[in-house]
């Protein structure tokens, strides 16, 4: 599995394809060749996700490059289970820009992506550490996580995605998507 975003970007009849993350000198290597010139924050147009195909929404936008390479840098921070949750998020809601995309990344605990229903003591377990971030080895054996997975199981409120069954916490405090810092 790719960690990088590869866009193909298209200007004036000329494509060109990029990796994210990658360097300001890249990027405006990049632009040379579509004949745009250097600009602070540029929106260029993506005509296709080459990779990963979870951001295949970003497909026909004019995006800001610099959000795309933050995006970037997000995603490679994370293991392929949370870059599932990130795209599963942005499929539902039905996101589209990196900004969103980024509110995603520093927003997890919104939502609970199951994307192994083999174990109902699993499923508990994973959406408590979802919810509340840790737990203590004295909580871990007093938590009946069989009991938690049923009732998220039987809450009937998973949507199946491409990556999973996903579950919106709206028993986290603010659990809508902030504006974050861009």
């Amino acid at each position: 599995m790719v960690n990088k975003i590869i866009l193909n970007l298209r200007n004036a009849g000329r494509d060109t394809d990029i990796e994210f993350p990658c360097t300001e000198k890249k990027m405006s290597e990049a632009l040379e060749k579509i004949a745009i010139p250097d600009l602070n924050a540029p929106k260029v147009y993506v005509s296709e996700v080459v990779e990963p195909s979870g951001l295949s929404m970003l497909e026909g936008k004019a995006l800001n490059l610099d959000e795309v390479n933050y995006l970037a840098k997000l995603l490679d921070s994370l293991v392929q289970d949370e870059r599932d949750k990130v795209y599963a998020v942005a499929n539902y809601e039905g996101y589209d820009i990196p900004k969103e995309l980024i509110n995603v990344y520093f927003n997890p605990d919104s939502y609970t992506l199951i994307q192994d229903l083999k174990s109902i003591e699993q499923v508990g377990r994973q959406h408590y550490m979802t919810i509340k971030g840790g737990m203590t080895t004295d909580e871990a054996q007093k938590t009946d996580f069989a009991k938690i997975g049923k009732e998220l199981l039987f809450s009937k409120k998973g949507v199946f995605t491409d990556y999973g069954l996903l579950f919106r916490n709206e028993s986290i405090a603010g659990c809508r998507i902030f504006q974050h810092f861009l």
